[in-house]
């Protein structure tokens, strides 16, 4: 792993704030944004709840942990609500739900306090954890969806290659409501449950190790990330620097720079490339060079604590393809509502051709997909040393050396 590049702020005041976020894209693999004045709010408002949130007792939040799948699979094991991974981290990811009268959508459950002590609830202000979370997501998911244009622009493609890959929108701006333990709303299909999700997290301080997360990158088209109040940790590889930046903390020195003290470090954001721009993007920009390319990137200090809300742009299941458990679960779902996704009846279980194969493929990891080919490859080879012996075949190699 290389070292963080030392850059003084003018590289973030000069260079990156200076490039449009699609160029920085598509030659850094990110960039940093400044959202909205009512998106920033939302953000600051949440934020504050998910570090309540996290505060409550351990029951408390357990009580939000649904829909849960094997732990002993691929990540994520689970579709929505709360999550724990022990001495690294505990989670919440919250997706987008329009009704909750279909039998799955029951089991979503949003917290609307973030206190489990009764007076404490009574004391605090009224507003509506799961409200104020889809209100957020609403908004980060339309600028990532904005973005993601403009990119497409840049290589004269049209913007729709992204909107049949993504969850499809059905009442922008609309209603949001609240039922007891659900919370709902109308920006997508009625039925639906979203891919793309609204992560919160809370990274424990670790003893050992330097990172708070190691680097990877996200599986979506996009990850933004707005700037936490704390603990400035969020590192990037940059492609055209070729060097890890400290961007997080660029932002907290260009803000805390500012003598006329406009700036707030809560108005800017990180913007990454995810996985899934290759191939479904990259299959339409013909230069290998030019062509997009995932963002790297890691949580540095590990020894202090961490509050971080991070929104994920995923490429719904049914179009595009499933990779994970939730996938799956989605993309059953998604079967009975999306029905103009190009795979809604790839999951009716009825259809025999090969779409229907190579869409079941998917399911399994990387490592399945090598033993299954072992197998085929032992099995055809047994079988033609079978047909060999009963004198049905014959097969002579030859071998010459040079």
């Amino acid at each position: 792993v290389q070292d963080v590049s030392k850059r003084d702020v003018s590289f973030l005041s000069d260079t990156i704030l200076n490039e449009t976020t699609a160029h920085a894209l598509a030659s850094r693999g990110y960039s940093v944004v400044k959202l909205p004045t009512e998106t920033s709010f939302l953000y600051c408002s949440f934020y504050s709840l998910c570090h309540q949130f996290f505060t409550a007792s351990a029951k408390f939040k357990q009580s939000f942990s649904q829909i849960q799948f094997d732990d002993n699979k691929q990540s994520p094991n689970s579709l929505h609500g709360y999550s724990l991974v022990e001495k690294t981290k505990e989670q919440f990811m919250l997706r987008y739900v329009n009704s909750t009268s279909h039998a799955t959508l029951t089991d979503i459950k949003t917290p609307s306090t973030v206190h489990d002590d009764e007076k404490a609830a009574s004391n605090a202000n009224d507003t509506d954890f799961g409200v104020l979370g889809l209100l957020l997501y609403e908004k980060l998911d339309a600028l990532c969806r904005n973005i993601m244009k403009d990119v497409l622009h840049l290589y004269n493609k049209p913007e729709s290659i992204a909107e049949d890959l993504l969850d499809p929108v059905h009442v922008e701006n609309g209603s949001i409501t609240r039922n007891l333990h659900h919370c709902s709303g109308e920006y997508t299909l009625n039925g639906y449950i979203s891919s793309s999700v609204l992560d919160c997290y809370h990274y424990f301080p670790q003893k050992q190790g330097k990172y708070g997360h190691a680097g990877h990158y996200d599986s979506g088209l996009l990850t933004l990330i707005p700037i936490t109040s704390k603990n400035a940790s969020l590192q990037v590889f940059d492609r055209k620097e070729d060097a890890w930046i400290d961007i997080e903390q660029l932002v907290y020195e260009y803000c805390d720079g500012d003598e006329a003290g406009k700036r707030n470090k809560a108005e800017y954001a990180v913007v990454m490339l995810g996985e899934s721009v290759n191939p479904y993007l990259n299959k339409h920009i013909s230069s290998s060079e030019n062509q997009l390319k995932p963002c790297f990137y890691r949580v540095d200090n590990g020894e202090k604590e961490r509050f971080s809300v991070v929104y994920k742009q995923r490429t719904a299941p049914l179009r595009s393809h499933a990779r994970y458990q939730d996938d799956f679960f989605l993309a059953k779902l998604h079967s009975e509502i999306d029905v103009d996704s190009v795979h809604a009846r790839l999951m009716k279980g009825k259809d025999k051709s090969r779409d229907y194969i190579n869409y079941q493929f998917y399911e399994y990891s990387a490592y399945d997909k090598s033993k299954i080919a072992l197998m085929v490859g032992g099995a055809m080879l047994f079988g033609l040393y079978l047909l060999k012996k009963q004198g049905i075949l014959d097969v002579q190699v030859k071998v010459h050396w040079k």
